[in-house]
């Protein structure tokens, strides 16, 4: 099921604004998606592609970082998951 931070930054008016080029409603969505769900790292990830676009290169590499630091989490709770699941049906 899809995050409801997810659905607004991807399918929302962030996106849309950052095609049309208003870079700060883009990124106030982005980060409205970011703190509707702050596990979630996809609004994360677009924020550092626009700072990156916008030649901010502290605030996309410090976006990028969440990013990456959120995936690892989400990986990481996913295999665990998995694992947990494994080792009920030995």
């Amino acid at each position: 099921m899809p995050r409801l931070s997810s659905l607004r930054s991807n399918g929302g008016h962030g996106w849309l604004s950052r095609i049309a080029k208003d870079f700060d409603k883009a990124e106030a969505e982005f980060e409205n998606a970011a703190q509707l769900d702050p596990s979630d790292p996809q609004p994360h990830f677009l924020l550092a592609q626009l700072y990156r676009d916008l030649r901010q290169a502290a605030a996309s590499s410090k976006e990028l970082a969440a990013f990456q630091e959120l995936s690892q989490k989400e990986k990481d709770k996913k295999l665990s998951a998995v694992d947990r699941q494994w080792r009920t049906n030995e």
